[in-house]
């Protein structure tokens, strides 16, 4: 007959776990806002499936950049915004200054009082 006592004690793999740190981001959902109510309860009842206390939060970022929804609306107005795959791709403050749209504009404001005298 078998004991039981110690086995499996040491030395030998029990299972497969993910190591997360607190706070870290176990999962989320970009959705429109007409369906938050119903992605937030699709995440209630699948944090009960992880062990731990898991919060649910609706984000105030836009989609899943690191960007707020005001910032991505200034920085298409500004002409900052390059497609990028499935997002956008913000153009920084530092660089050249010819692929900003604002010294686009005064280039072109330039050529057109140039062409006028």
């Amino acid at each position: 007959r078998l004991q039981t006592g110690m086995r499996g004690a040491y030395g030998k793999a029990n299972g497969k776990v993910a190591r997360v740190h607190i706070g870290s981001i176990l999962m989320s959902i970009r959705c429109k806002t007409s369906n938050v109510k119903a992605a937030t309860e699709a995440l209630r009842r699948a944090k009960f499936k992880y062990p731990g206390r898991q919060k649910i939060f609706v984000s105030y970022k836009y989609g899943f950049t690191k960007y707020t929804k005001k910032q991505i609306k200034e920085y298409g107005e500004e002409g900052r915004l390059i497609p990028d795959g499935t997002f956008y791709r913000v153009i920084g403050t530092k660089g050249p200054l010819d692929r900003l749209k604002l010294f686009k504009d005064l280039k072109q404001l330039e050529r057109e009082q140039a062409a006028d005298e």
